[in-house]
């Protein structure tokens, strides 16, 4: 009768650890990618926050001149 062990060398555990940094490394470049990421969301907010104030500015320029005439 003949025996099969499962054996578990290092080159197959040096695989799995591979395997598993590259499904994390895909994740985290997805997130990054879709704007989900924290660091691009303040960006984003920030550049917002000054077209917003921008825009009203110019609403208030045209209020002044509206009431000029």
């Amino acid at each position: 009768m003949m025996h099969y062990y499962n054996t578990f060398s290092l080159f197959d555990f040096f695989l799995e650890v591979l395997l598993i940094l590259l499904v994390v490394g895909l994740v985290i470049f997805f997130i990054n990618k879709s704007g989900f990421a924290g660091a691009a969301s303040n960006e984003k907010l920030v550049s917002m926050e000054k077209d917003v104030a921008e825009i009203k500015k110019t609403v208030e320029e045209i209020k002044e001149k509206l009431e000029e005439i």
